[in-house]
């Protein structure tokens, strides 16, 4: 194998590797946004159910829902400034939902 060759091996391994990783972070991205985006569904449900009386079965279950996937979307990349920047504020206290915490 000639130089030329080899460099030609070693850019056509280098553009597979990068192909690869795009995907892999796009996925990442995906995986964050939905992450994010069921999240705030289960909080919105509940705030939905408190401001109308509607009972809503196992609530406990639900708010350790939203703490859970609260922390693992801190996982996803710390230190991006879009994370766990859900759409609807959370309450300090989860058992105290109110309507002024929509939006």
């Amino acid at each position: 194998m000639t130089s030329k060759n080899v460099k030609m091996n070693e850019i056509g391994i280098f553009e597979e590797a990068l192909s690869e990783y795009k995907k892999a972070h796009r996925l990442k991205k995906l995986n964050e946004q939905l992450s994010i985006h069921l999240n705030d569904s289960i909080y919105y449900l509940l705030k939905y159910s408190e401001k109308y009386n509607l009972p809503m079965p196992n609530k406990p279950a639900l708010l350790r829902m939203i703490e859970n996937a609260d922390y693992i979307i801190d996982q996803f990349s710390p230190e991006s400034p879009n994370l766990n920047k859900s759409f609807y504020k959370k309450p300090t206290n989860p058992e105290q939902i109110n309507d002024t915490d929509l939006f």
